[in-house]
């Protein structure tokens, strides 16, 4: 039926570079044909390439990029880092089920780049999901998400950076250690909580900002060279450079 789908399991450290392409699924079939690939396993992966680190391709159906527990990199010297691109009126999906994603596109171009059709618009459902405690970077200098059929809404359980704009969906907890740069910023928002676990570091040298019935949980450590925001209030302060407090 012109459907391609490739499952990828991933064991010890994973490198791919000086390449055209990463990883290239497409289903090219004129009318039908759903486009998909997994990414799984304990293992990492680091696609550094010119065109597209990671490129799911579907030019009449759905296309589908899940990751599970393993944490992949995707850069672009030309191009997104990551491109889920479907055809007109499908889906184009992008889940993250623990691990993470870190996606960086260059010049013009965002980090994750959600297409619809052949053409600079188009008209589709995008969606970005994050389930246990996931966390996805993506930058570039389209922004870190950009689809040509509207906005991008991230939603399930986890934390997405967009563009340095860091946002806390559900209840997270940290897996490892997570680092906000000074031009960087998190927001825990209303009805969403971040714990700190023991053995595990929160560095942040730019904002965080805990919303009215946000938490924000310290089991752990907080090195703090930036600002924390409590509803309206300042817990931490630059220059305090490390926190241990776990009553906040």
């Amino acid at each position: 039926n012109g459907a391609a789908a490739l499952t990828i399991r991933l064991e010890g450290d994973n490198t791919i570079e000086e390449v055209g392409r990463g990883i290239y699924v497409l289903a090219h079939n004129a009318s039908t044909g759903d486009a998909s690939l997994t990414i799984t396993g304990s293992g990492s992966l680091n696609a550094s390439v010119f065109y597209n680190g990671i490129l799911v391709q579907s030019n009449s159906g759905d296309a589908t990029l899940t990751i599970q527990n393993a944490e992949v990199t995707a850069t672009s010297t030309y191009f997104p880092g990551v491109t889920v691109q479907a055809g007109s009126n499908s889906s184009a999906s992008l889940t993250v089920e623990g691990g993470s994603l870190t996606a960086t596109g260059t010049g013009s171009n965002p980090g994750i780049r959600f297409h619809f059709g052949g053409g600079v618009s188009g008209s589709g459902t995008p969606s970005l999901t994050v389930s246990e405690n996931a966390v996805v970077k993506a930058s570039g200098g389209a922004g870190g998400i950009f689809s040509n059929s509207g906005s991008v809404t991230p939603s399930g359980n986890g934390i997405v950076f967009d563009n340095g704009t860091g946002t806390v969906y559900g209840k997270v907890t940290l897996q490892k250690d997570l680092a906000i740069g000074e031009d960087e910023s998190l927001t825990i928002p209303d009805n969403a909580s971040l714990t700190i676990p023991d053995d595990t570091t929160l560095t942040n040298a730019g904002a965080v900002t805990v919303e009215t019935s946000g938490t924000l949980t310290n089991n752990g450590t907080i090195n703090n060279s930036g600002t924390v925001t409590n509803n309206g209030c300042l817990l931490y302060t630059s220059p305090s450079p490390r926190d241990t407090d776990r009553s906040r």
